[in-house]
């Protein structure tokens, strides 16, 4: 419908107020449904598409950076040859994501395209003759000219921004732009074989088998070309923009008589300048929301404003496409878009790896030749290195501004952690207060101790992103000395999610309900005046019909759809909050004094927290998420060898926050979204869990395995205390070791990694090794094994013999007494105090009683090693199996 919802219901009766009333219910109801859909589109993309995009071919980035990268490796043919195959067969299995992909921008196309017309369409639907005259006059829109619908252009700007990041994320893949080019020649030949193939098997007239062939080949050729086109050519943004969004010029009626003046001023002779225009009502959104975002980017409240900012700018776009191409732009408006937000922000993450730079977007997309810097031929390398000396200065201010958020993550979690905590009121105690709270006062302490913990947690996260996105971008070095800061952040970030979502959740929980509750009584309280005003219209019988009684219906209707949405239930979905927003936009009415909405701005902090409340698990995971740390994590090797070098017995606490935010990808992370076993080039979450685990592995145990082993081999080496080397306390090494093996098990990715268990096993692994290699070192190890009990090491025997016998031997081997065990039980007996095995009666050889000392028989043990343990246990169970045996046949 391109003239809008309804078309041209809403001039069907001039002065019905219950006809207007009706259509504008029934157009709120619509406008939600289509800001729902964009928000649905959204969390799509975020879940299914951006993912698969970003991750192909990851493990195989390195060998396709460059043909300079494979020269130096001196890749042979069979090498590139079985790569490429890899990579082609990779793509093959990766055209149905494609097409999905392209599907579901199809799909954001459409309902932007169906988004702005409804803006143009309810505020002035198309213009209709009258039959008496036929002169031409305009009516007035469903909604009326007055009303700005901010949710739905909020919407355009988040499916804009989709569509942005989709091209992006193409782009940014080289394997995949390397394999589909590979695909693309591939399947020509293939589609030039098989013609050639029919032909010579053609006898003049095709059969239904050939006619088949031929047209499944037509229609996947035609796939393909839809791809390549749009998709795989990055234009998937401006197919959006460039389409014909006022197809019947229906907007700005065609009035043959020109003049310059008219023209010079921005509209067209004939037409009043305050006539409605779809180009100037989407610029009047570009000015409202951009304004909003510079506000609030780089302040406390800032949120998602960046992502919106994003949208912003294609709203821009859009605008500059849809003006009149007699029509001169907004060069004010331009001037802001090319300064002020790039000097706060000038590098936006999007997805991933992926970017956007407001300064090289605009000078892309919509240039201005008349402005200064911003013209077809501007240079981006001047506009990139400025970038680079602004992302400079930012850096210097980093470890200030992480302390700061740290100092304040500390207090929240503080007073957080005190004022959540169940306490009964029966129970007297410093929170004791003599004059009982209100519950209304205190469910909105709570509340605001909510959001500004996860306040603190978004800007903490945001700050990390920006960061590291930044220095990426322009290959910018991270500095060693911003790498505690950073790992402040990530703890910042985990340690109120921690407080949210696990200490304190019963609290949250509880509260929710209440909260919700309440922030929607005042949201609908707000409007208790303008209810008044109207209902008093509505029942005075001297009203006249006109525009103003069309503005009362339309205002009658979003409180009456207000009132329903607000008491109709205590849960608030999102497209219940969508529907609530759409209704407060509609109920502005700036052109009548007396029926005016003055707290607009106060009724969409109230919807924002709604939002924020009724949905606060989902709000808490998007701002603790650190998912984008995945295409970090060569930082992860750099902060656990930071945190193994400069450890001070602080900051262990710390580095299990670090390891939780490099987890999130794992952990219910777009990682998990994939099934492990898939192989279209996506790292699978257990290689990723094997990295994390590795590097522990690599650049903390291996270290304090090496530490522990030549300390216990200097213990053991030195014969006195005098020749071992007084270490320097602040370099002593052995310290620092033993606080890291006191710490607890590390939680990274569904796995627990204990240092004390990883040392013990490396420690007895190696003794067992290298005694088997030189048994008369066994002794030394087994010294070792003694000393380790000092770290908390409690080493396992390994079971092999200290020494070699041909030195003598202990007098009583135990190998040999187990070999004649029967004699011996038979010849000896056993004294149980002096701990002895005495002959029963002299041998032949000589007149004294043969005697057997148990210590003896402890020092053969260890001298042959615990191993033979075994062995001696199923040699006596098997003498008293035939003893016991013998005893039941005498007893038959």
């Amino acid at each position: 419908d391109n003239g809008g919802i309804g078309g041209g219901v809403a001039a069907a009766t001039d002065g019905g107020e219950v006809p207007a009333t009706h259509s504008a219910r029934k157009a709120i109801a619509a406008l939600a449904a289509l800001v729902d859909e964009a928000n649905e589109l959204d969390a799509l993309a975020e879940r299914r598409i951006l993912p698969p995009l970003a991750l192909f071919g990851c493990d195989l980035e390195s060998a396709s950076a460059s043909a300079e990268v494979a020269a130096m490796e001196e890749m042979d043919d069979d090498t590139m040859n079985r790569r490429d195959a890899e990579l082609l067969r990779r793509v093959g299995r990766f055209v149905p994501a494609l097409q999905e992909t392209f599907n579901f921008t199809l799909r954001c196309r459409r309902l932007v395209r169906n988004m702005v017309c409804q803006i143009g369409g309810c505020a002035s639907p198309p213009v209709v003759a009258d039959d008496g005259s036929g002169a031409v006059r305009p009516t007035a829109g469903i909604l009326g000219p007055d009303v700005r619908l901010v949710p739905i252009s909020e919407a355009i700007a988040k499916l804009l921004r989709v569509l942005i990041t989709i091209d992006e994320t193409v782009g940014g893949n080289t394997c995949l732009a390397e394999g589909w080019e590979l695909y693309k020649s591939v399947m020509r030949d293939r589609a030039v074989q098989m013609q050639q193939h029919q032909h010579q098997q053609s006898t003049g007239k095709e059969d239904e088998g050939q006619r088949q062939d031929r047209e499944e080949l037509e229609s996947f050729e035609r796939m393909l070309v839809q791809l390549d086109f749009t998709l795989l050519s990055c234009r998937s943004f401006v197919t959006a923009i460039e389409q014909n969004f006022d197809p019947g010029y229906h907007y700005v009626p065609q009035i043959p008589d020109e003049s310059l003046t008219a023209v010079a001023k921005g509209h067209r002779s004939g037409a009043s300048e305050d006539r409605f225009t779809l180009y100037g009502e989407v610029k009047a959104h570009v000015i409202d929301l951009y304004g909003r975002c510079c506000r609030r980017i780089g302040t406390t409240d800032e949120s998602n404003e960046a992502d919106l900012a994003i949208g912003v700018y294609a709203l821009y776009c859009l605008y500059r496409r849809i003006l009149p191409s007699h029509l001169v732009p907004d060069a004010k408006l331009h001037r802001a878009l090319w300064m002020e937000m790039p000097a706060k922000r000038p590098v936006i993450p999007l997805f991933a790896n992926a970017v956007f730079l407001p300064r090289e977007f605009v000078m892309r997309y919509a240039p201005y030749e008349g402005l200064r810097g911003c013209t077809p031929s501007a240079d981006p390398v001047e506009l990139r290195r400025d970038a680079v000396a602004q992302i400079s200065t930012e850096a210097q201010r980093l470890p200030a501004s992480a302390d700061g958020l740290r100092s304040d993550a500390l207090k929240w979690v503080a007073s957080a952690d005190m004022d959540l905590a169940p306490y009964p009121s029966s129970v007297s105690g410093p929170r004791a207060s003599t004059k009982k709270e209100e519950p209304a006062i205190t469910v909105e302490k709570i509340v605001a101790k909510i959001i500004g913990g996860i306040q603190l947690a978004r800007r903490a996260s945001l700050l990390l992103r920006n960061h590291l996105i930044s220095h990426y971008t322009f290959d910018m070095a991270i500095e060693p000395d911003h790498l505690p800061a950073l790992m402040g952040l990530c703890e910042v970030v985990k340690s109120i999610e921690k407080l949210l979502r696990v200490r304190r959740r019963p609290s949250v929980i509880s509260t929710q309900r209440a909260a919700v509750k309440l922030t929607a009584a005042s949201l609908f309280r707000l409007f208790e005046s303008l209810r008044l005003a109207t209902d008093h219209y509505n029942a005075s019988i001297d009203h006249e019909a006109g525009v103003e009684s069309r503005n009362i219906a339309r205002i009658t209707a979003c409180l009456s759809s207000l009132e329903g949405l607000l008491k109709g239930t205590s849960s608030f979905s999102k497209g219940r909050s969508d529907a609530i927003a759409v209704s407060l936009a509609c109920c502005a009415n700036p052109g009548a004094h007396d029926f005016r909405f003055e707290s607009m701005d106060e009724a969409r902090n109230l919807l924002d927290e709604l939002h924020f409340m009724s949905d606060i698990d989902d709000v808490l995971r998007r701002a603790c998420d650190m998912s984008f740390l995945y295409f970090q994590m060569e930082l992860f090797v750099r902060f656990t060898r930071s945190f193994y070098h400069r450890n001070r017995g602080v900051g262990i606490q710390s580095f299990q926050f670090v390891c939780s935010a490099f987890s999130d990808a794992s952990d219910g992370g777009f990682l998990s979204l994939s099934p492990p076993d898939r192989r279209d080039g996506i790292l699978s979450a257990q290689n990723y869990r094997d990295f994390m685990i590795g590097t522990i592995q690599e650049e903390m145990i291996v270290p304090i395995c090496q530490v522990i082993d030549s300390e216990l081999r200097l213990a053991v080496l030195a014969r006195s205390p005098r020749q071992r080397k007084q270490n320097n306390p602040k370099d002593d090494r052995a310290a620092k070791v033993r606080q890291l093996l006191d710490m607890p098990a590390i939680q990274i990715c569904g796995n627990s990694v204990s240092v004390k268990t990883s040392v013990q096993e490396y420690l007895e692994n190696m003794s067992y090794v290298m005694s088997a290699i030189s048994i008369d070192d066994n002794s030394i190890y087994s010294e070792m094994k003694a000393v380790a009990l000092q770290f908390g090491l409690n080493l396992a025997d390994i079971c092999l013999p200290l020494g070699d016998r041909g030195g003598g031997g202990c007098g009583a081997d135990v190998m040999e007494l187990s070999d004649d065990l029967s004699s011996i039980v038979q010849n000896f007996g056993y004294d149980m105090s002096q701990e002895i095995f005495v002959g029963k009666r002299p041998t032949k050889q000589t007149p004294d009683l043969a005697c057997i000392n148990v210590s003896r028989l402890a020092l053969s043990l260890e001298q042959h090693g615990l191993g033979v343990v075994n062995r001696s246990v199923s040699v006596a169970y098997t003498l008293l199996w035939e003893k016991f045996e013998t005893l039941s046949q005498m007893l038959i």
